[in-house]
């Protein structure tokens, strides 16, 4: 999985962070619920062969022109992801951005 938001200027994302096999992804996506999303990943990846775990959720709000994203927030079906991961596969991908995330918030 790659995160690979379609940019909306402040427009939160609903996101879940999955491990699939031996790594980690996060699946961001406009939408309402967490479910909705990783019912895709889980697809995705059945269809490959492969398993998967939802390991929770948040909210991403990426502002491209800022270079500035930001992760909070929690799924209430799947819990709250591990934040401080989810920031790190973040950077991995946008290095020059300011990524940073907060427990607070829905």
């Amino acid at each position: 999985m790659v995160f690979a938001p379609r940019v909306a200027p402040n427009q939160p994302f609903t996101a879940t962070i999955s491990q699939v096999q031996q790594s980690s992804g996060i699946n961001a996506e406009y939408g309402e619920y967490h479910d909705d999303i990783y019912q895709k990943t889980l697809s995705e990846a059945l269809d490959k062969g492969l398993d998967t775990e939802c390991m929770g959720g948040g909210r991403i709000r990426f502002d491209a022109q800022k270079k500035d994203i930001f992760v909070y927030g929690y799924s209430v079906g799947y819990g709250r992801a591990d934040h401080k991961r989810t920031v790190e596969l973040i950077r991995s991908k946008y290095p020059d951005y300011n990524v940073h995330w907060s427990n607070e918030g829905y």
